[in-house]
């Protein structure tokens, strides 16, 4: 048995190994066959701002909200921020406000509403923030 695995290593060895095998199988390309184009690649920002935006939908639209819930996107808030065209001011409001509205216990309608206020003022925000929303701009 040892010598039947040291033979099919040693032919493995001369064909180059799977990087030799794969390489004698691909077929050249043709001449009158055309290139896909190369994708551009998006930033990185860019794709965490649609996971994010895309998570802080869920959250909008869920009918109700746990505690749990906010140690899963209280991260995601300063970068959702920071995409909109809000002032400062307002955007460290709404993001204390988020935090003192979790941190109240147990909620009440008011609570609950305004939670809900501060969501919806954050989702119209990044409705309205410019394309380049998920770029490298740090201001």
């Amino acid at each position: 048995m040892h010598r039947l695995v040291l033979s099919v290593q040693l032919q493995e060895k001369q064909r180059g190994g799977l990087r030799g095998r794969v390489a004698q199988k691909r077929p050249a390309p043709a001449a009158n066959q055309t290139r896909l184009p190369k994708l551009p690649q998006l930033p990185a920002a860019h794709i965490l701002f649609l996971v994010f935006s895309g998570n802080f939908i869920g959250i909008v639209c869920a009918r109700t909200l746990h505690y749990q819930f906010y140690s899963w996107y209280y991260h995601t808030i300063p970068l959702l921020l920071w995409c909109t065209r809000l002032p400062t001011t307002v955007r460290l409001s709404l993001w204390l406000c988020i935090e003192v509205i979790f941190n109240i216990f147990p909620s009440t309608p008011e609570t609950s509403l305004a939670l809900l206020g501060c969501h919806l003022l954050i989702l119209l925000a990044l409705a309205f923030a410019p394309a380049e929303r998920g770029s490298d701009r740090t201001h």
